[in-house]
C-alpha cells in the first residue's frame, strides 16, 4: 500500500494495485441521523464488535458497493474500498481496516 493522500481536511486515501481505500472522519453528532436515514436502494445492517456502534450500507443494484460506518466517541469513521469486486469482500476489508484503526486509538 502506498502513502496516504489527504482528502481535504477530513480524510485520507490509499491505493494498492487496482484497489483504493478511503477513510473519512465526521462529527458523531450526526450519527443517529446517518444510521436512521432511509435512502432508496440502500440496505443498512448493524455490525458488531467495532467502536461504540457500527453499521454497513450496501447500495446499488447491478454493481453493488459497501461502506462501513463506525462511531467511536465523538468521531464517525467511514471506510470505503474501491476496486474490489464484491460488496462482501469490500466489507471484509473495511472491517479489518476499522479494527486496525480503532486499535491505535486511545481508550
Amino acid at each position: 500500500m502506498g502513502n496516504g493522500e489527504p482528502i481535504a481536511t477530513t480524510g485520507c486515501t490509499w491505493s494498492w494495485g487496482r484497489a483504493t481505500t478511503t477513510l473519512s472522519l465526521w462529527d458523531a453528532s450526526k450519527w443517529n441521523q446517518m444510521k436512521s436515514a432511509t435512502l432508496a436502494g440502500v440496505t443498512k445492517s448493524s455490525v458488531s464488535g467495532l467502536g461504540d456502534d457500527a453499521f454497513s450500507a450496501t447500495m446499488g443494484t447491478s454493481k453493488q458497493f459497501a461502506v462501513l460506518n463506525v462511531k467511536k466517541g465523538a468521531t464517525v469513521y467511514i471506510f470505503k474500498v474501491y476496486g474490489v469486486d464484491s460488496p462482501s469482500d469490500q466489507l471484509s476489508i473495511e472491517k479489518t481496516l476499522a479494527a486496525d484503526v480503532l486499535a491505535t486509538l486511545s481508550p
